[in-house]
């Protein structure tokens, strides 16, 4: 019929747009062909078996099928769009992969260009001559087209001012082998001539004692040395004091202007000591020698008496005879009116150390007081023994003239050392500095010290040297360890920057818990304190000594602890990290830094290191102490900051093995080799520096 041909016209119309359009008209259409089912089913002119009717329905069918054929194109066509889809993606990926290379090639040419355009050549730093004066000279050669090029070409200037400066420099550098040829020529008459100058004083010597019978003959005086006023001071000092005295000032005008020499104490008691005439003529105490002399026999044949005689023949009563001996004892123990005052300043510190040298006539000793100024309050102020042990053994207790030991056991006094608080110190080397030596009596007058030899007299002037130069080192090492021993008071460990990479390359995790003072040191010298504005004079003390340098001596590869003095420093430190505790007893012995200090270590459970890494890391500290000083930027007075930075470290090491112990691959190739080694698992605390890992000690 007429609308079946219709429907079937529309239907194949509808397929030729886009597939979301077909779908859209198929089933506008399907939908129509159902309608038209339906009504033609519901109207009354329908029949069974009509044919309009089944036209619909193949419509209808057909419709279905045309659907099905949409949908499939429809589907097709959404693969078709994302694979496009796809590759249009990874094609923008590609490009954008391409321009981030091409940016990171441009930035690091960029960087590349930035450090070709700032680098500067070691030549730049060169004093050299400069590039006009270079091409003055060659204008003044007249090459005028030379010139020009280098004007145009600074690569070409360059060059030409370096081969100038190698000129010049090789020809100074021939001026400095003449130079150094000539005063080694020099050095070489200079020598020969002081030869000649050092055998002069034994001539003269020979001369003044064929001569002085002469001048005994015409009552002559020679001084025999520094001519001073006849009032001065030094005009009455003792022969021994007058030694030092001249020797002293003599180094203070020669050498170093810096030191100040004086004479301290009762002038006229010294003038009526020496008697009417030696105060009138003015002599240097010599000439009161002989009298002093003749008062020690005169007191030791007073002694014998007293010892020997009898109790029922003496008219004397027990108690006179005590106060006699106690009167001859304070006689012994008196010292002379006068006294040699010496002032040594540090070097390189702002301390300065005043000693007072007496002499006691009757024992024939001099005996030695101190006190220190400038240092300040860094180390306790009790601990002002800055003198002891400069001689090995020598702490000014012992008493150095054996002969006058029989009158003291004569008249039943102590031993010398409870004496020190009251006349000082009797330091060998003091007795040296006066020309006193041990078991040796002064000599009685004025010729016989004339007619002494030469070589005492190199002696006393070298030891000066030495003494001063030891005193000056002690005193800036007091003023150095006190820096320390106040930053450790603050858990600060000073570490010189220059070399804390290379000698503590771990960075520290353990921590300084605590640092005290174990018990204050009681010095029994006497020696006077600080200054009343309250600076403190610094000297702990221990066995050990000074040793002329200023590096750290040598000693035998097993260190034992210093004996303990009466003026040792001591004190109680704590390290700690996590449960792991180490505590420390620092001992500071008064020759550091030239004898180190002594860490006796302990750790206490639970959590604390075992006895074998305990010793290892107490060896480390007190054996191998010159590696943490070994770097030449750093000071030896810095000792004991790096000693306690070691032990920080070591203790780093032995809980970072410890945590990890069971993990074999921790740390390796990392921190170091091996995590532990042997039955007593010890640890690894030496840093290899060649192959920056911690390895084990041989």
């Amino acid at each position: 019929t007429r609308a079946h041909t219709h429907t079937r016209t529309h239907t194949a119309m509808v397929f030729t747009g886009r597939p979301s359009a077909e779908v859209s008209a198929v089933c506008e259409a399907l939908r129509a062909s159902i309608d038209r089912v339906q009504k033609l089913r519901a109207g009354d002119a329908h029949k069974p078996g009509d044919s309009e009717v089944a036209a619909a329905v193949t419509d209808t069918s057909l419709l279905f099928v045309r659907l099905k054929q949409v949908l499939r194109a429809s589907f097709s066509a959404v693969r078709e769009a994302s694979a496009t889809t796809d590759d249009s993606k990874q094609r923008v990926s590609e490009l954008d992969l391409q321009l981030q290379n091409l940016l990171y090639q441009k930035l690091h040419l960029t960087h590349e260009i930035d450090k070709c355009l700032q680098f500067r050549s070691r030549d730049e730093d060169l004093d050299m001559l400069a590039a006009d004066d270079v091409l003055a000279e060659v204008e003044a050669r007249g090459d005028a087209e030379e010139a020009a090029t280098l004007k145009a070409d600074a690569h070409k200037l360059r060059l030409l001012q370096l081969d100038r400066e190698r000129q010049e420099r090789e020809k100074l550098r021939g001026q400095l082998e003449e130079l150094r040829t000539r005063r080694k020529a020099l050095d070489q008459t200079n020598g020969a001539r002081l030869r000649q100058l050092d055998g002069i004083p034994g001539q003269l010597n020979a001369v003044l004692s064929a001569a002085l019978p002469l001048v005994e003959l015409l009552g002559a005086h020679d001084d025999g040395g520094l001519s001073f006023a006849p009032d001065a001071p030094a005009n009455f000092l003792p022969r021994v004091l007058y030694i030092l005295f001249m020797h002293g000032s003599a180094y203070r005008e020669a050498h170093d202007p810096s030191i100040a020499v004086d004479v301290d104490g009762d002038v006229e008691a010294a003038k009526t000591l020496l008697g009417e005439e030696g105060a009138e003529q003015g002599v240097t105490g010599d000439a009161a020698a002989a009298a002093d002399a003749d008062d020690d026999q005169g007191l030791d044949d007073t002694i014998l008496d007293d010892q020997d005689a009898d109790p029922t023949e003496t008219r004397r009563t027990k108690s006179s005879v005590e106060s006699r001996q106690e009167e001859q004892r304070r006689q012994l123990l008196e010292p002379h009116p006068l006294q040699v005052k010496l002032t040594i300043p540090g070097k390189t510190s702002k301390g300065r150390v005043e000693l007072a040298f007496g002499y006691l006539p009757r024992l024939k000793i001099v005996t030695v007081t101190h006190t220190v100024h400038g240092l300040g309050a860094a180390v306790h102020p009790d601990t002002v023994d800055l003198l002891s042990e400069l001689v090995p053994g020598d702490t000014g207790e012992e008493f150095p003239n054996p002969t006058s030991l029989f009158t003291m056991d004569r008249l039943g006094m102590k031993p010398f050392k409870e004496y020190v608080g009251q006349v000082g110190r009797a330091y060998a080397w003091a007795q040296l500095l006066c020309g006193l030596q041990a078991g040796q009596s002064l000599p009685t007058s004025h010729a016989a010290s004339v007619a002494s030899s030469s070589s005492n007299q190199r002696t006393e002037r070298q030891s000066l040297v030495k003494v001063i130069a030891s005193i000056r080192r002690r005193l800036d090492a007091r003023a150095e360890l006190g820096s320390q021993l106040a930053s450790l008071a603050k858990r600060t460990i000073q570490v010189d920057p220059a070399s804390a990479k290379e000698l503590f390359p771990l960075k520290p995790t353990a921590k300084l818990t605590a640092w005290a003072p174990v018990g204050l040191p009681a010095t029994g010298s006497g020696d006077a304190a600080a200054e009343s504005d309250g600076t403190a004079a610094a000297a702990p003390s221990a066995a050990g000594s000074d040793s002329g340098a200023d590096t750290i001596a040598d000693t035998d590869a097993s260190v034992p602890a210093p004996a303990t003095t009466p003026t040792t420093l001591s004190f109680q430190a704590v390290l700690q990290r996590d449960q792991t505790k180490i505590e420390a007893l620092v001992t500071v012995p008064v020759g550091y830094p030239a004898v180190p200090p002594h860490f006796e270590l302990a750790s206490p459970a639970p959590g604390g290191v075992d006895i074998n890494n305990l010793h290892a890391i107490q060896s480390e500290v007190n054996v191998h102490y010159k590696e943490v000083v070994a770097p030449p930027t750093v000071h030896a007075a810095q000792l004991l900051s790096h000693q306690v930075r070691r032990l920080q470290m070591c203790l780093d090491i032995y809980v970072e093995t410890q945590e990890r112990e069971g993990d074999s691959d921790f740390g390796t190739g990392r921190l170091f080799v091996r995590g532990i080694r042997g039955r007593d698992r010890i640890r690894p605390y030496v840093f290899d520096t060649k192959l920056q890992l911690f390895d084990f000690r041989d």
